[in-house]
């Protein structure tokens, strides 16, 4: 049971407070520096940084490889968002999820003391 809890506040810890937002296909307008989910052709979504962009060509860089993509070949393409909301909610669950944890550490260790003493 303590197992359990612990491998949920990690995950729930180590859960992802960025979204990403679907672009204009037609016209999309990439910014230096930032991150992108893109697909090209039938390929699965590859996360990548736009380090130059040009009329016709992105120059990115994806697992520490750059290359550069002709942008017609691009057929679906997203932004990273940061997500207020998830953060928050992440942030509450962990919370939660440690304070569950440290409950039912103190509560199975047998003593009558206390763990953790609130107010």
């Amino acid at each position: 049971m303590v197992k359990i809890a612990y491998v949920l506040s990690i995950l729930i810890l180590l859960n992802s407070c960025y979204t990403y937002q679907q672009l204009n296909t037609e016209n999309p307008d990439y910014v230096v520096g930032k991150r992108y989910e893109i697909r090209m052709g039938d390929r699965k979504m590859e996360k990548v940084l736009i380090v130059a962009v040009t009329d016709s060509t992105l120059v990115v860089v994806q697992d520490n490889t750059e290359m550069t993509i002709q942008k017609s070949m691009i057929t679906e393409s997203r932004i990273r968002k940061y997500s207020v909301g998830r953060t928050i909610v992440a942030s509450a669950l962990g919370a939660l999820a440690v304070i569950a944890t440290i409950g039912i550490i103190s509560w199975n260790s047998g003593s009558n003391e206390p763990f953790f003493v609130c107010c």
